[in-house]
């Protein structure tokens, strides 16, 4: 690729030769940052470097100092301010202690925010894992646009207790909240409606599980027939009935039905007999009674990804 010499380019333009020459060698640039080999036959070079630095522009590699992550592009070429929605990929080198700023080349630090406006907490960035932020312009802060916090990545929609009262970012607690179908897209496009439709228009719920049991999906197979997905069912017992026995001079059984309190004798028989308070029967301890029919348990908080 020549330069032009001290004559006019077109031999009508009263453009210098040196500014067609500063041109070219920015051209010449562009190129090289997208690791192209420079031809004077093939006029979409250009294009095809604009079309790479889309693709791999956003990846950056991390260096950390007090927990300030400074990025260079993995083109080590980047705009010369912020620009709103920019989005930032990064492998975080080492874990933050607390606040994290973000700084790209030369430009200003930038604070890190959680998704929901939040700093980040000590721990929240965990080294060797991947991050994306994307910049806000009207606060000035980049936020979190997606976290990895395990070893394997997490499906967005996915529900499992935490044994800690603290929700991580990017997670929520399954509290039936109603929240906006832009800001959780994602989220929303897994789940739909399933579990309300927030106002109608603008948002939409997530699971309420606080206090409850969760059961499989039937789905089909007939154990708990009937069922639609993320439909809710209260407590109950399976249809039962007792025997009492008794001895009136004469020998025999009753049968009663549990559901009814006062019962009389099915048999010929004719004693009258009322339900009494539940007994222990001298092996098992005190039956426990409650409003409600449970198994041993504890308390966790579920949390579902968003």
């Amino acid at each position: 690729m020549g330069k032009f010499d001290n004559n006019k380019v077109d031999g009508i333009s009263s453009l210098p030769a040196d500014d067609f020459n500063k041109n070219k060698t920015e051209l010449r640039n562009i190129l090289d940052k997208a690791n192209i080999i420079s031809s004077d036959t093939n006029l979409g070079q250009l294009a095809e470097s604009i079309a790479i630095f889309a693709a791999k522009g956003d990846f950056y590699t991390a260096q950390f100092l007090n927990n300030t992550y400074t990025l260079t592009p993995s083109l080590s070429v980047y705009p010369p301010s912020y620009i709103d929605g920019q989005k930032v990929r990064f492998v975080i080198p080492a874990n933050n202690t607390g606040a994290v700023l973000i700084k790209i080349g030369t430009l200003a630090d930038i604070p890190v925010k959680t998704k929901e406006g939040t700093d980040m907490a000590s721990g929240d960035f965990k080294i060797g894992k991947s991050a994306i932020i994307i910049y806000n312009l009207a606060n000035n802060v980049f936020n979190i646009l997606d976290l990895e916090l395990n070893t394997t990545s997490t499906p967005v929609g996915a529900v499992f207790p935490s044994a800690s009262i603290t929700v991580p970012n990017g997670h929520l607690e399954c509290d039936g909240s109603a929240i906006s179908r832009t800001t959780y897209a994602d989220l929303f496009n897994n789940i739909g409606t399933s579990w309300g439709v927030g106002d109608g228009s603008t948002t939409f719920n997530i699971p309420d599980l606080r206090g409850e049991f969760i059961r499989g999906w039937d789905n089909g197979k007939g154990t708990d027939s009937g069922r639609a997905f993320a439909s809710s069912q209260l407590d109950a017992f399976q249809g039962h009935y007792h025997q009492v026995y008794h001895s009136t001079g004469g020998s025999g059984f009753n049968q009663f039905h549990a559901s009814i309190a006062s019962l009389s004798q099915q048999t010929s028989i004719e004693t009258a007999m009322t339900a009494a308070d539940i007994k222990t029967d001298g092996v098992n301890g005190t039956p426990r009674t409650a409003a409600e029919t449970r198994p041993r348990n504890f308390a966790l908080m579920y949390i579902i990804k968003y």
